[in-house]
């Protein structure tokens, strides 16, 4: 088995938080145990040091973070995810996907 790199800061972890990276935890408590379920999916959570996690909600983390996100799991299948989770705030996720797929993108030419 492989090491498992922190997305963020590219070190390995030895312990790891998970982050939700389009649709937080807060926005979700409401929802049935199920819905949650549908929630902590690797379409939208990653794991990171504990450190790292502590900025993780920056726009520019996030970013990163969505980028990894698109990595392992693939732009087209992330986006249908966002699009079936059907809620209010979509559109704003949609956008960071976009920007995570262009950096994602622009770090396949390295």
């Amino acid at each position: 088995m492989g090491r498992l790199l922190c997305p963020m800061c590219n070190e390995e972890m030895k312990v790891a938080d998970m982050h939700e990276v389009f649709f937080r935890r807060s926005l979700i408590m409401k929802k049935s145990e199920e819905e949650q379920l549908y929630y902590h999916s690797p379409y939208n959570c990653v794991l990171l040091h504990p450190l790292c996690h502590q900025t993780a909600d920056y726009r520019s983390n996030k970013i990163v973070c969505a980028a990894s996100i698109i990595r392992c799991e693939g732009y087209e299948e992330v986006k249908r995810y966002i699009q079936e989770a059907n809620l209010h705030f979509v559109k704003e996720e949609l956008s960071l996907l976009e920007e995570a797929n262009d950096l994602y993108k622009s770090m396949q030419h390295l």
